[in-house]
């Protein structure tokens, strides 16, 4: 791996909850580590669900080799949050991981619904 390549600066985000003052769990994403990284994009894909057009990117992120990244963190990059679908170590060589990732597209729903 060509460590010039890495130009990218990315930030892991991993889930965490805690308790709240009634004993409820409350959860957000944080992010855990700051990451060298290249981004190439793979596809974009466009289809119809729910009687409406959605449409996803994938995209491969290539980081130094990295055990702690699994499908359940998340890539935050330049206010683009990706989600994880795979996870390589690169030829099993232990020098690169790389990242499967889909781009999630937020539609607004999310923030009309906490505002309303």
């Amino acid at each position: 791996m060509k460590i010039g390549r890495l130009n990218r600066r990315i930030d892991v985000l991993e889930y965490i909850t805690k308790r709240d003052e009634y004993g409820g769990e409350e959860g957000k994403w944080e992010i855990t580590d700051t990451l060298w990284a290249s981004i190439e994009p793979v596809s974009g894909t466009e289809f119809f669900q729910a009687q409406t057009v959605n449409a996803e990117t994938v995209v491969k992120i290539t980081v130094r080799y990295n055990p702690k990244i699994t499908v359940l963190n998340r890539i935050q990059y330049q206010g683009t949050v990706y989600e994880i679908i795979g996870v390589i170590d690169s030829h099993t060589a232990h020098r690169a991981t790389v990242l499967n990732c889909k781009e999630r597209v937020n539609d607004g729903l999310c923030s009309k619904a906490e505002e309303g």
